[in-house]
């Protein structure tokens, strides 16, 4: 399972490197659609990535979930699922359904960190963050969902 974790986090960051090679650092993870859509036609990369992570991060993270957070690590990739199925989300029939999922990811998350003893890790999310945001505070979507998904990675692979 390790394995499919590295090739999946290793897909995940050349997607990313050639995001910003091509557009620069987008203000999210989402806004890869709409870039995606605009040079090349080809919205579908964003969901082709959101699964890529689902892929990945899911067996890794349920499989060392206590049996009672185990249902917390489901809906966090659940709602990735949601957000993959809803690019567009300046679309009006899109829109709640991607920000309600990427709510409930984000929560769904942090619970699990918190429950499971593991709130040292969010808080290396937020300082690695700070310089960050500081850096570019347009894009800090962008650098809290990478930062996150690099540091849950991490703690999976450990």
């Amino acid at each position: 399972m390790e394995t499919l974790l590295f090739i999946t986090s290793s897909l995940f960051l050349i997607y990313n490197l050639f995001i910003i090679w091509q557009f620069g650092i987008p203000e999210s993870l989402s806004a890869t659609s709409y870039l995606f859509k605009e040079k090349y036609n080809q919205h579908w990369w964003f969901s082709l990535i959101c699964l890529i992570i689902i892929i990945g991060l899911f067996p890794n993270w349920v499989t060392i979930s206590s049996i009672n957070t185990q249902f917390l690590a489901f809906i966090s990739c659940a709602g990735i699922l949601f957000i993959a199925a809803s690019p567009f989300f300046h679309n009006k029939l899109e829109k709640p359904i991607h920000y309600i999922s990427g709510l409930i990811t984000t929560l769904t998350f942090i619970l699990w960190f918190l429950i499971n003893g593991h709130w040292q890790w969010l808080i290396y999310i937020v300082i690695t963050l700070i310089p960050l945001v500081i850096w570019k505070p347009k894009c800090y979507v962008y650098f809290i969902e990478i930062i996150a998904y690099l540091y849950t990675t991490i703690f999976l692979l450990i």
